[in-house]
């Protein structure tokens, strides 16, 4: 995207909030990243980042709607998450 294509200066720091969200997500993991961390990497305050979205739980559940990828790989992990504790369960009561 060129700078010309953001009606205004707002919406444009907005897609580099969910740019920089996303790409955080996906290579650190969502628990690793700070609101901090994805204002820097967008190159805009914190202040900025919760202006846009106030919480980061906020701003992961935009980012379905913005990129289908990030939904799927979550959908993976969680049942990957599950998975774990079925077995953990499993492991407990065989003692």
């Amino acid at each position: 995207m060129s700078v010309n294509e953001f009606k205004t200066l707002s919406d444009k720091k907005r897609y580099y909030i969910v740019k920089a969200a996303s790409e955080l997500f996906l290579n650190k993991g969502y628990g690793s990243v700070s609101m901090d961390e994805i204002a820097g990497r967008a190159k805009v305050s914190k202040r900025t980042v919760y202006n846009h979205f106030s919480a980061k739980e906020v701003l992961l559940l935009k980012l379905p709607i913005i990129h289908g990828h990030v939904l799927s790989r979550l959908k993976s992990v969680i049942i990957l998450i599950k998975m774990s504790v079925k077995h953990l369960k499993n492991s407990l009561t065989e003692c």
